[in-house]
């Protein structure tokens, strides 16, 4: 069974920290909010040293909206070649790839677009798919042997 997840206030978060000036142990703590120990111990260790959290907790550098229309607006009217980019090698070098197209994402906005936008503008170019899928083939109950 999967715990639910707790989101804590910033009045609560205060709470917690003048709780652990307080000399309460953080299993106490812990019990009264619903979450673990380890949870308190990391909000002690973000207060105690917040640089150190900024370097490995960083947000992701995303797309504004204008940014992917922009961007996918690129993918559709230039080539890799056009940008001193190679594609990957299964692609023709005419087309973009997925490692080619974020070299561009990060070439034109040094931010990272989402993996869903990334879809999203490269499958607006690809042809659609003329191959169907087979079915799955169920296999045979074999009878048993006595």
């Amino acid at each position: 069974m999967k715990a639910k997840r707790i989101t804590l206030t910033k009045p609560q978060i205060a709470d917690i920290l003048r709780r652990l000036d307080g000399r309460e142990t953080q299993v106490d703590i812990a019990k009264d909010f619903g979450v673990t120990r380890s949870a308190i111990s990391l909000i002690k260790q973000r207060t105690a040293d917040p640089e150190r959290f900024k370097k490995l907790y960083q947000p992701k550098k995303q797309l504004t909206p204008a940014e992917q229309e922009e961007f996918c607006r690129a993918l559709h009217q230039t080539r890799p070649a056009d940008h001193g980019l190679q594609s990957a090698p299964p692609h023709p070098a005419n087309e973009w790839s997925l490692p080619s197209s974020y070299a561009l994402a990060d070439k034109l906005f040094s931010r990272v677009p989402s993996v869903r936008v990334m879809k999203e503008c490269l499958a607006k170019l690809a042809p659609p798919s003329t191959t169907r899928r087979r079915p799955k083939r169920r296999s045979r109950r074999r009878p048993t042997r006595p």
